[in-house]
């Protein structure tokens, strides 16, 4: 269990990795559009939709990674001063109910990648008319990597739960936090 719980923490940093590296392209793609256009008068057509597919890559990519550091926005000013055991629970709750939304989406995601990469899909409103699939992809792989990781940190909590483990909760920004919350 413990392995597999490893395995997919391991696919979050890989895909966080990629996120990483999309995130330079980014940065590089609209550093050029801005010389092109401003110092040679001259846009492209491509960088808009390159912006825009890295950018929605970036986010899903990362995702999991951020879950499973515990980086995700939270209104949490009453579940910290729940006792942990209602505090585990409660995640666990969550992540179920998070869990049919993300299968739904993970589910649209394969369709449509495998629709785009059969017929050959382009981007339908841009000049420049890029195949779409290796955004979709792209969009797959965040989403079905992001419920992975929802799975795994649901049996995190349980296992904490049940004494087995210690809490995904004490986990901020990839450290274990030492104090009580």
């Amino acid at each position: 269990m413990h392995q597999a719980l490893k395995i997919v923490d391991r696919i979050s940093l890989v895909f966080a990795l990629i996120a990483v590296a999309l995130f330079v392209l980014l940065v590089l793609d609209m550093m050029y559009e801005v010389v092109a256009r401003r110092v040679f008068d001259s846009p492209t057509l491509w960088a808009y939709d390159v912006a825009y597919m890295s950018n929605g890559a970036i986010f899903l990519l990362a995702a999991g990674y951020t879950l499973l550091h515990n980086e995700h926005i939270r209104i949490d000013f009453l579940s910290t001063r729940l006792p942990r055991k209602v505090q585990e629970t409660a995640n666990i709750l969550a992540y179920l109910i998070l869990f049919w939304f993300l299968w739904y989406a993970a589910e649209g995601t394969i369709n449509e990648f495998v629709i785009a990469y059969e017929t050959g899909e382009l981007e339908p409103t841009s000049p420049w008319a890029p195949k779409i699939w290796p955004f979709y992809l792209a969009m797959m792989l965040g989403v079905c990597a992001f419920f992975l990781q929802c799975v795994a940190q649901c049996v995190k909590h349980a296992l904490s739960l049940m004494g087995r483990a210690p809490s995904p909760l004490d986990v901020r920004g990839g450290e274990t936090r030492s104090e009580s919350v």
